[in-house]
């Protein structure tokens, strides 16, 4: 007679034994990562190792010697501080990372961004998403530095010859059928999805992680939302689809980052999870900071369901390989992606505008801040790379308009201290005032004053109300200074 609990425990171990070789039949390559008997093997899928390359550069890098690309072209707004040389030289290579080669003759190759009687016009939405990405090149290689380290990405890192990257994802409603349906209505879990590597997790945690700033690191005990001890299981088990995301989209395991002697364990972790924990707020700010940006820029045919713009995750970049492209370096060859503050300081403000007025130059810098504000490390006076463009333009209008004397006001929300938010709005325009004087702006001519939440433009408390309250605003006298 067959003992049923031998067979019960004989399945078990077996389908444990599965979970601990990976997630995907087939071959597998497994390599020690730790002591043995500790669980320290990786496991990838060999299926899954697929060869990624960079194409190589459109030709040898130029010099950055000669003629601003601002000063050759027009409406160039970023990047517009290197060489026309070099600036032609990336158009090249984007067309390569980015621009369909078959079609429409007027959306391939340079077409796809620029209209070909007007290169300067902003009429194609694509060519003010290019700008905006590019931007978020720069600063993801500046400030995520330790997680895309020296190796950096470009457009193709995304990309990869597609004008929309192959890998993305928007709000979607979920799947197995609608709310009013018993058996469709799952709240968020037990349909295995792509987005969780078909485990049947909740399939919110993109949303909620790469996204928003949920916590991610949660232990729980309770089935239910506790009021305090820790999360439930269902938001851990949130968290844990997230997991399961990374696991897929760099071809790993779990002990790619932990140790499987204490998962929750920093102490016992390898340093890739350091350099994960950057990773995910590096997707978070370039999705909520720069391609959320753009909602109001995208077409429909350009967004989910839902109207949100397609975003990324980390299949985005690394497409089953646990370095992008198998870690081929970019910077080296273009090394003006490598972030604003690496670049040397160029160009200088112009001289002044004889015929500009207060009321002219008032107008120019209140144009160049709509809808735009110089951005700053949080609680810090380092101006963020992405916004040099824009301090670039401040300071195109600030040479102009030296015969007046210029005041540049900092203001920040009413989070937190107001002593210390007064002295943060001091440091920021100080900074502003700097740059503007290191550009050849006479430091006789502008002056610096930080007003703290005093003077806020919108009172409602909000989040986005407090976003509008932290600026820096520029204003001219009505006489010439000097």
């Amino acid at each position: 007679m067959i003992n049923r609990a031998i067979v019960v425990r004989a399945a078990f171990v077996g389908g444990f034994a599965l979970v601990l070789s990976g997630c995907e039949i087939g071959p597998k390559k497994i390599e020690q990562t730790g002591f043995r008997g500790t669980g320290g093997d990786q496991i990838t899928a060999k299926a899954r190792l697929t060869a990624q390359t960079m194409p190589p550069p459109p030709f040898a890098l130029p010099d950055d010697s000669g003629p601003r690309a601002s000063e050759t072209y027009a409406n160039v707004k970023v990047l517009g501080n290197i060489s026309t040389e070099r600036f032609n030289y990336l158009m090249a290579a984007m067309n390569n990372w980015v621009a369909p080669v078959n079609g429409d003759p007027d959306k391939v190759g340079c077409n796809y961004c620029h209209n070909p009687n007007n290169m300067a016009s902003d009429e194609k939405y694509t060519k003010v998403v290019a700008r905006r990405m590019l931007q978020m090149t720069q600063n993801i290689n500046s400030t995520y530095a330790g997680h895309v380290k020296g190796t950096g990405v470009t457009c193709y890192t995304c990309h990869r010859g597609n004008a929309v990257p192959q890998y993305k994802w928007a709000a979607v409603d979920a799947p197995g059928g609608g709310p009013n349906r018993l058996m469709g209505n799952k709240h968020g879990q037990n349909t295995p999805t792509a987005t969780v590597a078909y485990a049947s997790l909740p399939y919110g945690g993109l949303d909620a992680y790469l996204q928003g700033s949920e916590p991610i690191r949660v232990q729980g005990v309770q089935p239910l939302r506790t009021a305090a001890g820790g999360a439930s299981i269902a938001a851990t088990e949130k968290s844990y689809g997230l997991m399961m995301h990374m696991s897929s989209a760099l071809n790993v395991n779990c002990t790619f980052c932990h140790n499987t002697n204490s998962f929750s364990s920093w102490n016992n972790s390898r340093g890739q999870r350091a350099q994960a924990w950057y990773g995910i707020r590096m997707v978070r700010d370039a999705n909520a900071t720069y391609i959320n940006s753009l909602t109001s820029v995208f077409p429909a045919f350009r967004k989910g369901p839902h109207g949100d713009p397609y975003k990324i995750n980390c299949t985005t970049c690394h497409q089953g390989l646990n370095k992008p492209l198998g870690g081929v370096s970019v910077l080296k060859d273009y090394p003006f992606l490598a972030g604003a503050a690496a670049l040397p300081v160029v160009g200088k403000a112009p001289a002044p505008d004889p015929n500009a007025t207060a009321s002219s130059c008032n107008a120019d810098f209140a144009k160049a801040l709509a809808g735009h504000t110089v951005e700053f490390d949080t609680g810090a006076a380092t101006v963020r790379p992405v916004s040099i463009p824009l301090l670039d333009l401040l300071t195109d209008v600030a040479g102009r308009c030296g015969n007046f004397a210029m005041l540049v006001s900092g203001h920040t929300d009413a989070v937190g201290n107001a002593a210390s938010n007064l002295a943060l709005s001091q440091s920021r325009a100080a900074a502003v005032e700097k740059y503007f004087v290191d550009k050849g702006v006479p430091a006789t001519q502008v002056s610096a004053q930080g007003f703290g939440s005093t003077k806020p433009l919108d009172s409602s408390g909000t989040k986005a109300g407090n976003q509008r309250n932290r600026r820096i605003e520029i204003s001219v006298a009505a006489t010439k200074g000097g």
